[in-house]
């Protein structure tokens, strides 16, 4: 009877986990979505103001950095003259 009974406390365990996953995953996915809208109506020149204030201080520290460079350098290429709002389409 008590293997019957740990795992009736493993099911409940794992259970919560995956719930604890779930709205975890749906919490992420709710950040992706505001920033989505946020990259829609920001202007260009905050957003690179913005990627200069995270990036320089690294980049600073260490010229070579992969993921400050490569920040830096994609958003360098962004197009800024293209309207991405959704009453220009």
């Amino acid at each position: 009877m008590s293997s019957r009974a740990s795992t009736g406390v493993e099911r409940k365990i794992e259970h919560a986990l995956f719930l604890l996953s779930v709205w975890i995953k749906g919490l992420a996915g709710l950040l992706e979505t505001i920033g989505g809208f946020l990259l829609i109506f920001i202007p260009h020149t905050r957003l690179n103001a913005l990627v200069v204030f995270l990036t320089a201080p690294e980049l600073t520290e260490d010229p070579t950095d992969l993921i400050a460079t490569f920040s830096s350098a994609s958003f360098t290429n962004f197009p800024q003259t293209q309207n991405y709002s959704p009453a220009a389409t």
